[in-house]
């Protein structure tokens, strides 16, 4: 009988955790964590921000705090559909949402993060110096 020890164990789980980011992977429903809402203004940590991320690349999003927040402007909730595809930037694995607005297309980030409880979806609120981190969970 073949006997792991527990180093290898944790080599092959890492190995496997390590992989790109799959379709089946992201799509469905994600939702604000709690967490999240601690950190944003009274006016807007009730909102029941979600994101649904379709497997025919398309998206909707619903009371998100800030994609088209611009400082010194306080954020506000948004919402909007479009397409959303898997690139990586700088190392990392991100979801481009490309937002179809009145002005033109509009693309905004979603870092893949990949933990030993799961993946979670996040962006910075303004400036990522200010740690106004939002995550998001897919339920």
């Amino acid at each position: 009988m073949l006997r792991l020890c527990p180093v290898t164990l944790v080599l092959v789980l890492i190995t496997l955790g390590c992989g790109r980011a799959r379709l089946e992977n992201v799509t469905g429903t994600w939702t604000m964590k709690e967490t999240s809402r601690q950190i944003l203004p009274p006016e807007l940590n009730n909102a029941q921000s979600r994101i649904v991320l379709s497997s025919d690349g398309s998206f909707t999003a619903h009371l998100v705090p800030g994609p088209f927040h611009s400082p010194p402007q306080p954020p506000r909730l948004d919402g909007d559909s479009g397409v959303w595809r898997i690139v990586e930037r700088a190392g990392k694995e991100q979801i481009q949402l490309d937002f179809r607005v009145e002005n033109g297309p509009f693309s905004f980030p979603l870092v893949i993060s990949k933990g030993w409880t799961g993946i979670t979806l996040y962006y910075f609120l303004g400036d990522p110096d200010e740690g106004l981190r939002i995550d998001f969970e897919r339920k």
